[in-house]
């Protein structure tokens, strides 16, 4: 295995997925309450949110692991009457593969579903997946850099830069 890869699985040993549910209403669809085109309610005036109950987290792809690759996906879904997700969509993309990722694993969740009248119904909600890498103490970054340093390397120090002319 070449030095760089090593480099690049040891920084990725300690990997931490954040996943937020993130719920709100799709208001270009229809509004609150009423029930959109695909069938699915938008929660608001007596449609209530579903209440998610088990979680599947996902793994960071390769190609993001690859290029140490980190963001959010947010995903419009619709919550079943029966607690189970379908038709996701991707509303604000991370690339590198996490959108598919993201899609794949929360159709694995399960919810309470929601209910218009007390009656569960089928209802839209948005979901955001955050994909985040724990990197080691070798590691050292500044914004979107990172540099990887071997063991008795002291690692750069950013000094402060005044942009005024003095």
């Amino acid at each position: 295995m070449k030095l760089e890869s090593k480099r690049i699985l040891h920084a990725l040993t300690a990997v931490s997925l954040s996943v937020s549910l993130a719920i709100a209403q799709k208001s270009e669809v229809s509004a609150p309450g009423t029930m959109g085109a695909d069938g699915a309610y938008i929660v608001g005036n007596g449609v209530t949110t579903p209440s998610l109950l088990e979680r599947v987290d996902p793994s960071i792809p390769g190609l993001a692991q690859k290029l140490r690759a980190t963001g959010d996906v947010v995903l419009s879904v619709v919550v079943a009457s029966n607690g189970g997700v379908r038709d996701p969509q991707v509303i604000r993309p991370a690339g590198y593969s996490m959108d598919e990722e993201a899609a794949r694993v929360v159709r694995k969740w399960r919810f309470k579903a929601g209910a218009k009248d007390g009656v569960p119904v089928d209802v839209r909600i948005k979901i955001e997946v955050g994909f985040r890498l724990q990197l080691d103490d070798r590691t050292w970054r500044a914004g979107p850099l990172v540099v990887d340093t071997d063991s008795g390397v002291t690692p750069p120090v950013l000094k402060r830069h005044n942009a005024e002319p003095r």
